[in-house]
């Protein structure tokens, strides 16, 4: 993977869902949106942005409609330019058992950037723990990849990113404690509309 394969910078991409989430999370049309931390709705809202995003960057948009199934509740989207993914979506709802299965569904998809969006308010250092085992664990690693993790919590209005880029082909070869930075600014905070 090529460093041009990157359509947008990390805290760039941070700063513009920040920016956006207003204007799409649910609400009356007479009132002000109302965070929510139900799946479906974030799902939406999250679809809305990244399709605003990607079009901002003249990428095509691609949902995987079986992530939308009652059972999962789940959003798998893709940026797409010309034949390859740039950009390759999920979420992470639920459970801790739930967010190692989505994890390593996760990790085997193949784009230049890789956002992963899952909300914990607590145990937050935990769950970074549990990213970080799946993240050395996973065999096939492509050397440019970068990671993106996004703690979306929305009764409080904020989101923490963290990145990771890989820099061979392969398995990690250890675990480091900063193997997930922070990306500049989080966490990055929203305001109701």
């Amino acid at each position: 993977m090529l460093l041009q394969d990157r359509v947008i910078a990390p805290e760039m991409l941070a700063r513009r869902m920040a920016e956006l989430i207003p204007e799409y999370l649910p609400g009356m049309d007479t009132g002000a949106a109302e965070p929510s931390d139900r799946r479906i709705c974030w799902n939406k809202t999250l679809k809305a942005l990244l399709t605003a995003i990607a079009a901002e960057h003249e990428v095509q948009v691609e949902v995987d409609p079986a992530s939308h199934a009652p059972k999962d509740e789940q959003l798998d989207l893709r940026w797409r330019r010309g034949d390859g993914a740039v950009l390759a979506a999920s979420t992470g709802w639920g459970d801790r058992d739930s967010l190692e299965r989505r994890l390593q569904r996760f990790e085997s998809l193949k784009a230049g950037q890789k956002l992963f969006i899952y909300t914990c308010s607590r145990w937050q250092d935990a769950v970074l723990e549990q990213i970080s085992a799946a993240l050395l664990r996973y065999p096939f690693h492509v050397e440019g990849e970068q990671y993106l993790f996004v703690n979306l919590i929305g009764a409080e209005s904020k989101m923490y990113f963290h990145s990771v880029e890989m820099v061979k082909n392969g398995a990690l070869e250890k675990y480091r404690p900063d193997l997930l930075r922070p990306i500049s600014g989080s966490p990055f905070a929203w305001r109701s509309r």
